[in-house]
């Protein structure tokens, strides 16, 4: 699997558990929730294997409003990425960090997935 192919099914499985995914920075009026698939880092073992292999570190932000979630909804929103991640490829390791996020003209809800799998 390519990594524009997992784009692709990362991308469906978001839309199916109902969340908004984007692939750049969406407008502060954007509206919430809605996950953002961000930087990776990403090795080739093609030369050592022959054949398409990537092993792929990636973060994707999941943003809420804090005045519209209670701890309890904002933990079941995590749930929903991680089910929509772990759908889409073997996950090798996945951290999730929560924040508050002030980086804009409001205080969000911000959970930071660090992912690491082979495609």
């Amino acid at each position: 699997m390519t990594t524009d192919e997992w784009y692709t099914k990362l991308y469906a499985a978001f839309e199916q558990v109902g969340l908004p995914c984007y692939f750049n920075q969406p407008s502060i009026d954007t509206a919430l929730p809605f996950v953002q698939v961000s930087v990776h880092v990403d090795s080739d073992l093609t030369s050592k294997t022959g054949g398409e292999l990537y092993e792929i570190q990636q973060q994707i932000d999941l943003y809420a409003d804090p005045l519209e979630l209670s701890s309890n909804a904002y933990e079941r929103l995590i749930r929903k990425v991680k089910y929509a991640i772990s759908s889409c490829t073997n996950i090798r390791s996945m951290t999730a960090t929560t924040m508050a996020d002030t980086s804009t003209e409001k205080e969000l809800k911000r959970c930071l997935f660090l992912v690491t799998t082979i495609l």
